[in-house]
Formats: structure tokens, C-alpha cells, sequence
């Protein structure tokens, strides 16, 4: 069996024109692939040192951009449901660190978080959100 190469799912998201970003393997310092006008060569995903991903989709609120919402059940969307006792964050704007921690059961709640299009796979995501939510009340400085 042919054997694929580890970072085969960015190697082809790249080659069809999507953002891939890259940094170090002991970081998350991220950079676009194509930043800087840089050709890379496709020997470059063979680079120990170095990891990739598909650049993170995001939407925008009010003018700022933010994590894209978690999302599934949609023909837009490739992702399944959450597995049960996933644990997933939203934005509360009244919470002091601006996010509420939730566990994925399939109950009614989970499904309204998921419809009003608030959660979000890491607290970082959740917290962002919350302060663009934010933004519509506050006078920029």
C-alpha cells in the first residue's frame, strides 16, 4: 500500500488554490503560505521542522474577523456533528473571561448554541467573538 505523505491534505489544499499557513513546530506563530510575494518550493512541506494546517475559515462581524463558527448539517459544511462529551466554548458578553465552557450531549441547548452560530472549538475562537459582539456597544478608542 502506497503510503500518503503527512501533510497530503495541505499539499492539495495549497495546490487548488486554498490558504495554507505554516510555522514551527514548537510555536503558533502562523504564516500564509505566499506571504511576501516568497515562491515556496513544494519540497518544503518536507521540512522537519516545520508544521502546516489549512488556514482556519473566518467570518466577518461588524467589521472585524473572527473564527468562523463551528457548523455541520449544511451543504456548505464537510464537518459531522460533534462527537458526544466534546467539549466546545461560546461567546458570553457578561462572563468575566467572555466565553462559556459547554459539553456536547445532543440536547436542545447544544442545538441552539449551534443555531445561533456561536460555538467555537477553542476558548480563543469563543473569546474573540465575544469581544466583536462587543464592539457594537463600545466607542473605538
Amino acid at each position: 500500500m502506497e503510503q500518503k505523505h503527512k501533510w497530503a491534505k495541505e499539499i492539495i489544499a495549497w495546490l487548488n488554490g486554498e490558504k495554507v499557513q505554516f510555522c514551527n513546530v514548537d510555536c503558533e506563530n502562523w504564516r500564509n503560505l505566499g506571504d511576501h510575494n516568497l515562491d515556496y518550493p513544494l519540497n518544503l512541506f518536507d521540512n522537519k521542522n516545520l508544521k502546516f494546517r489549512i488556514a482556519p475559515k473566518t467570518i466577518k462581524i461588524n467589521g472585524h474577523e473572527v473564527p468562523e463558527p463551528y457548523q455541520f448539517s449544511s451543504p456548505i459544511s464537510d464537518k459531522e456533528e460533534l462527537e458526544y462529551g466534546t467539549e466546545y466554548f461560546c461567546p458570553c458578553i457578561s462572563y468575566p473571561d467572555g466565553y462559556g465552557s459547554f459539553c456536547w450531549n445532543g440536547y436542545r441547548d447544544n442545538f441552539y448554541h449551534l443555531n445561533a452560530g456561536i460555538v467555537h472549538l477553542t476558548k480563543e475562537a469563543a473569546i474573540k467573538h465575544a469581544k466583536v459582539l462587543l464592539s457594537f456597544t463600545q466607542e473605538e478608542n
